[in-house]
């Protein structure tokens, strides 16, 4: 037995642990689409949009707002269900394409270049794998290489002209690392059957990875000619994507060895399709700069293969002209300088980010202390979903709406003031908001301050940080309250941190005397900045009590650890101590971007499998255990003395 556990331990053991880091190191590093641009009033065509990377990418811009035509041959109705379920973005419509037909994709541009005004995305994503033999088209052309390639160069020709009228456009073509293996030979785009023999195929992936060489080809040869005339071209070198392309491949098909062992790799290695699709969507429609012509793999530009001279890429422009038959005044291209080489090295840290596909246009939502930090970050996220934003906040309003717009090219941005350090002023914003909007969505009670060293106290005779952080939300919830349910379903989120968690709170003393403030008190526990949060935790639970059935949602975010203006106020960083400098340092090292610090809130604003949710806490993206503090007679007394701080009368308390 001991010289079995030896061996285990020697051999088996390592080998799993290798695997399991191996796997943890693949999902930590994968990169994510994190554009805040908004795509309302934009058209986007995706081919091959019916499965696998084109569905993905469908999702991820009918989520922002994105009139989507999904391209295909089968599934197509099924898709535009799907998409319009999940992003809840009716503007998704589906077209039928047979790209192994130039006479199908000529009739596909017509009835494109007939319907729509506009076309500022076109993803050439669709694609098939290799045959063990010579498949020949009714164009006399290899399937593959038609479907791939040959029928994306003759579509982008014949919608360039829409294409250009739409400018700012961008063109994207999805090639594969497979590209960087191919032995093409350009002269021989259009195979003879003996190139279909087992060897070539399982070694470089016969015409499969010459296909997709000829899509990185086609990013450089478009993205040259196309300098200087407001559409970008660029294309992915995507790889290992559990598609059902890559289960349907040669290789796969034989059932071998190599066949398994490939199977086992990529099960275990190899990105979901939503993974995949991410750089895609980032070409589409992030700030790339005006980069074209350019390779790109996890978010960032690589090198093209080195196949791709300046020969090669002529050589196959002329021959693609020749076998899609294209007509001289169909060519709408001329040529311009060679492009400069870009290389961006981006490092993630693993966390939370909301992935909701849901489209918000339509919606409004409300978030205080909007103007920076999470709030600004908030907003940032639900403008670029489609949403009417208002940003309340008390400085620099009119320079976080022109940012969201300038971000998202969302231009239904608005900002409104209110001081919640005054009863008075969130009485008057309230009754600003009833009377200008029609519809409250979402209602994002974030603003908070922390202001620990001594009492600081308000107009109404209140603890600042207590006034500002808590009981003025508690106030404006019911002053809202009838319009979020008329425009019920509605959410309301909290703002909480995990500083609430040790919370010394005094129940009795939720207006603290000025003893309470006390340099141990402040740094141990936080002093009335804890109180503060863990108020708004319990607000969460209090308001989703007394909302069951009403249509109307609440819950907290418990955050920690982000570096926002409200941390680097605070008292403790405040007092330049040894301290101090200890939590910088921490903070600075682990802690999160104003970004991953606001996905929590975004989920919990709108993703559909929040909807029935009520009275919970979240912690990344999942719901976890309240404070042991948030007894029943503790929310008990805390409604009550809330009630009373806030001034309420009997009308405006609405549940």
């Amino acid at each position: 037995m001991n010289c079995i556990n030896t061996i285990l331990s020697l051999t088996v053991y390592p080998f799993v642990a290798t695997l399991v880091v191996l796997m943890v190191i693949s999902k930590l590093w994968c990169f994510w689409c994190r554009s805040k641009v908004c795509l309302v009033g934009k058209t986007a065509i995706v081919t091959g949009g019916a499965s696998g990377l084109g569905f993905q990418i469908a999702l991820g811009l009918a989520a922002k707002g994105c009139r989507v035509i999904i391209a295909d041959i089968v599934n197509i109705s099924e898709a535009v269900e799907g998409v319009k379920q999940q992003t809840h973005n009716q503007d998704v419509i589906g077209m039928k394409v047979d790209l192994s037909s130039l006479k199908s994709t000529r009739e596909f541009a017509e009835q494109v270049l007939k319907n729509e005004a506009r076309l500022n995305i076109l993803i050439c994503n669709a694609g098939i794998a290799s045959y063990t033999e010579k498949v020949t088209t009714e164009d006399g052309l290899d399937r593959t290489m038609q479907v791939n390639y040959f029928s994306h160069f003759l579509l982008t020709h014949l919608l360039l002209d829409l294409l250009k009228k739409s400018a700012p456009s961008r063109i994207t073509f999805t090639g594969s690392l497979m590209a960087f293996i191919s032995t093409i030979n350009v002269d021989a785009l259009n195979p003879p059957a003996k190139y279909f023999n087992r060897i070539t195929t399982q070694l470089n992936g016969g015409v499969y990875s010459n296909s997709k060489l000829c899509m990185l080809a086609a990013a450089k040869m478009f993205g040259e000619r196309l300098k200087g005339s407001g559409v970008l071209a660029n294309a992915t070198a995507t790889g290992g994507v559990k598609t059902p392309i890559y289960w349907n491949s040669a290789i796969l098909t034989d059932r071998n060895y190599k066949a398994l062992a490939l199977m086992a790799l990529v099960f275990l290695y190899g990105k979901t399709p939503e993974e995949g699709a991410q750089t895609l969507l980032h070409l589409a429609h992030a700030d790339v700069q005006d980069v074209t012509g350019k390779c790109w793999s996890e978010g960032m530009v690589i090198p093209s293969p080195s196949i791709l001279t300046e020969k090669f890429c002529q050589k196959l422009w002329d021959y693609s002209v020749e076998y899609t038959k294209l007509q001289p005044q169909e060519i709408k291209l001329y040529p311009l300088v060679s492009f400069i080489a870009v290389i961006t090295i981006l490092s993630k840290v693993w966390c939370f980010w909301c992935r909701s596909k849901v489209c918000l246009v339509g919606k409004t939502a409300l978030i205080t202390g909007g103007a920076s930090g999470l709030g600004l970050q908030s907003a940032l996220g639900l403008a670029a979903k489609g949403c009417k934003v208002i940003i309340a906040d008390i400085v620099k309003i009119s320079e976080a709406v022109d940012e969201v717009k300038r971000q998202t090219h969302n231009q239904n941005i608005i900002g409104m003031k209110v001081d919640l350090a005054s009863l008075k002023s969130v009485r008057e914003f309230a009754k600003e908001v009833l009377a200008k909007e029609e519809r409250l969505d979402i209602l994002m009670c974030n603003a908070g301050i922390a202001l620990n060293k001594e009492k600081v106290t308000t107009e109404d005779g209140l603890d600042k940080t207590m006034q500002v952080n808590y009981f003025s939300h508690f106030l404006l919830i019911h002053l809202l309250l009838d319009l979020l349910k008329k425009s019920a379903p509605s959410r309301i989120t909290f703002s909480g941190s995990v500083m609430g968690f040790v919370s010394t709170i005094n129940i009795d003393q939720l207006n603290p005397p000025a003893e309470y403030f006390n340099g141990l008190c402040t740094q141990l526990n936080g002093g009335v900045y804890s109180n503060s949060k863990l108020c708004m935790i319990a607000a969460a639970k209090m308001f989703g009590e007394r909302l069951k059935d009403s249509g109307v949602t609440a819950n907290s975010q418990i955050i920690g650890g982000v570096k926002t203006p409200i941390y680097w106020n605070s008292a403790i960083v405040q007092d330049r101590n040894y301290k101090a400098f200890a939590l910088m340092l921490l903070v600075f090292i682990y802690g999160k971007s104003q970004e991953e610090g606001a996905q929590t809130l975004l989920h919990l604003a709108c993703a559909d499998d929040v909807k029935n949710i009520t009275g919970t806490y979240w912690y990344e993206g999942m719901v976890v255990s309240g404070p042991g503090k948030l007894t029943e007679e503790f929310r008990k007394k805390l409604w009550d003395y809330s009630v009373e701080y806030t001034q309420l009368q009997p009308d405006e308390i609405k549940c």
